[in-house]
Parts: structure tokens; C-alpha cells; sequence
């Protein structure tokens, strides 16, 4: 009648549960999300030493039962961020166009791409930092990377640059020129 799947909390990680807002604190920072538009239920379960936290709900069809694995590893990707983080490196690519991409006071800015009136900022949110690498291994590239704890919020925003930063219109055979994302994950620990 019920289904359920357990998410392992690490020693080094706390859990709050209040309702259906999961709260997690690690020793890179704190992460909260509300799931109360899921419609399941939240249980902190203590066996010996270990604590996990049981997802589950009742009388559930395929697809419910679907939500709750997406929910568990909603969290499990909580509680990665908080422990080790998250980065994506990015490309920025002119082989036909030039163009100039720069950071100051933790805002991306890419000019001159396409035109020379082209400007476009992109302001980080709260609690993600954006970095020049001095060097690319690209010939033609410049690099960035994005760092945080929360791999929706770096996940996001890399979107966002890359769907800005491209040619229209153009044989995408030939011009290449865009932003890139080259790698992504969980920070090595």
C-alpha cells in the first residue's frame, strides 16, 4: 500500500524537516527546498548511528512513485552540494566574431559579440561566484567556471548564458562562436 525510499544523511551533514521543507546544513553552507507541492510525506528515521530521511506516500500510481525517486535525489544532490559543491566550466568560442567576456564584482559580462553594440550582464545569484581562468585550452576560447552549492541554481544560470550567447541565423557548421558549457559536476573532494 505505501512505497518508500530512504536518503542516507552523512555524519557531517545535519537534517531540519519541517513539513515538507527540507532543510541541509553542511560545512560549505546550508540548502533549503520546500517539496510541498509534491504531496508526499517526510519522515527522519534514527537506526543505531545512522539517520536517513524516508520519502513516502500512500496508495501511489506509477507516476507518484516516479516523483519520489526525482524527490530523493533532489535531496541526495542537496546534500552532495553542501558537502563537496558544484562547478560547471564554461567557453566562450570567437573564431568568425570577436568577442570580449570579463567579470567584475561577481557579474559576467560578455561584449562585442556579433556587434559592436552587443552587451550583455549576467548577475550571479546569491551564493554562486563566477571565475576567469587566465589560460583556456582552447586557442580561441576564453574560460569561466561557476561555483556553488546549489546545482539548480549553477545549472540555471549556465543555461541562460548559453541560450543568450549564440549565433542566429547563421550555417552552424561554419560559425561556432557561442558560449559552451565543457564540464560540469561535484567537486572533487
Amino acid at each position: 500500500l505505501s512505497y518508500s525510499i530512504p536518503v542516507k544523511i552523512p555524519s557531517e551533514v545535519t537534517l531540519l524537516l519541517e513539513g515538507s521543507v527540507v532543510t541541509i546544513t553542511g560545512p560549505l553552507g546550508k540548502l533549503k527546498k520546500d517539496f510541498s507541492h509534491t504531496n508526499l510525506h517526510f519522515a527522519e528515521e534514527k537506526n543505531n548511528e545512522t539517520i536517513s530521511l524516508k520519502i513516502f506516500g500512500y496508495l501511489l500510481k506509477k507516476r507518484k512513485q516516479a516523483l519520489i525517486k526525482t524527490v530523493s535525489k533532489h535531496v541526495e544532490n542537496m546534500i552532495r552540494g553542501v558537502t563537496r559543491g558544484y562547478s560547471m566550466r564554461m567557453v566562450g568560442l570567437n573564431q568568425f566574431f570577436t568577442m570580449d567576456i570579463y567579470v567584475e564584482n561577481n557579474v559576467l559580462f560578455v561584449k562585442k559579440f556579433y556587434s559592436k553594440h552587443f552587451n550583455k550582464k549576467f548577475e550571479m545569484p546569491e551564493g554562486i561566484e563566477v571565475k576567469m581562468f587566465d589560460n583556456s585550452e582552447f586557442v580561441s576560447g576564453k574560460e569561466f567556471v561557476l561555483k556553488g552549492i546549489d546545482i539548480e541554481k549553477i545549472t540555471q544560470i549556465g543555461a541562460n548564458i548559453r541560450k543568450s550567447i549564440k549565433i542566429k541565423g547563421k550555417d552552424k557548421r561554419f560559425f561556432i562562436d557561442g558560449v559552451y558549457p565543457v564540464e560540469k559536476g561535484f567537486n572533487v573532494e
